[in-house]
């Protein structure tokens, strides 16, 4: 008999949890116009009403070059406005325009829908016991980073 194939490795696993979770967020935004870094865009201004681009951009945890491409964008399909901040001529407010606002409205979150859909077999032990083990596998990562 030939050897038995080895179960796949924690983080492969992670990983292909990963694609799965993405693949589904990109298709919920797809009939909305929006990619899922478009859309974290516009969650955080909406959240904050009217953000800096420098705020967002250390929220996000993204490269100033690919936001800027992001917000491009989002000004040129008239979801977001680039006002000056009346404190700091350098500084640039992001906030959704009208239309923006009102299509927010009728955007669903599509990181809600993939965990619903993602967790619908747990039972809330299940749910509670797997969030412990990521926030544990987490700061165990976090904590080899930083010695």
């Amino acid at each position: 008999m030939g050897a038995a194939m080895p179960s796949p490795r924690l983080s492969s696993r992670i990983k292909r949890l990963h694609l799965l979770m993405t693949r589904l967020v990109d298709e919920s935004l797809r009939p909305y116009g929006l990619a899922r870094g478009q859309w974290q865009v516009l969650a955080h201004v909406h959240e904050a009403g009217t953000l800096s681009q420098r705020g967002l951009q250390e929220s996000l945890k993204i490269e100033s070059a690919t936001l800027t491409v992001i917000i491009d964008l989002l000004v040129a399909k008239g979801w977001l406005d680039r006002l000056p901040d009346p404190a700091d001529r350098r500084v640039r407010l992001l906030r959704l325009t009208p239309n923006g606002a009102q299509r927010w409205d009728h955007v669903p979150d599509p990181i809600a829908q993939v965990e619903r859909t993602m967790l619908a077999e747990l039972d809330q032990a299940e749910r509670s016991m797997v969030a412990d083990a990521v926030e544990r596998m987490i700061a165990g990562l976090e904590m080899e980073r930083k010695v």
